[in-house]
């Protein structure tokens, strides 16, 4: 019997950021319903941002829309694109545990930070209860033209899918 199996792929970013009018009724929208976070995270973050459009035009609509499970090291909303709240160990340690993913995608020094944090005071498994990898890649909105390094992702990422026996479906 062959098995089709989608890949879990978990994506941490550093965090949101929004104008100041609207911060308040996101984080209630996150209270209300936080079995949303991670789709109105990925909704948000494809609405046209930087981070969004080149995430969008490295990685495809299969990767960002489908099969990439969108969180950030900070649940903290910041107001501003430059806003850095560090990481959160509680908040990354909870999001591996609830996703279980194959993967972890670390976006930027902070996720990476976090991560590596995450992943030395605890062993997380996968879905399968096998060790979860992790590639770090460069934030998306870095000013050191990140394009590079995001085209190499897609390239690895495509490579570890079809290693590893997993589908990845493209819209």
């Amino acid at each position: 019997m062959i098995e089709i199996k989608r890949p879990v792929i978990l994506a941490i970013m550093q965090n949101q950021w929004f104008p100041e009018h609207h911060i308040e009724r996101i984080e209630e929208m996150y209270l209300e319903k936080p079995d949303k976070r991670n789709w109105y995270i990925r909704y948000f973050l494809f609405q046209g941002c930087l981070t969004g459009k080149r995430l969008l035009s490295t990685l495809g609509d299969g990767y960002c829309w489908n099969h990439i499970i969108w969180e950030e090291a900070h649940p903290k909303i910041g107001n501003k694109p430059s806003a850095n709240f560090g990481y959160d160990i509680d908040h990354i340690q909870a999001a591996i545990d609830k996703h279980k993913p194959d993967l972890i995608i670390c976006f930027g020094a902070t996720a990476r930070k976090g991560v590596d944090n995450a992943l030395v005071q605890k062993v997380f498994l996968n879905q399968d209860g096998m060790g979860v990898d992790v590639y770090f890649a460069p934030h998306p909105a870095n000013r050191d033209n990140p394009v590079k390094g995001l085209k190499e992702l897609k390239i690895w990422l495509d490579k570890y899918v079809e290693q590893k026996g997993l589908i990845v479906c493209e819209n």
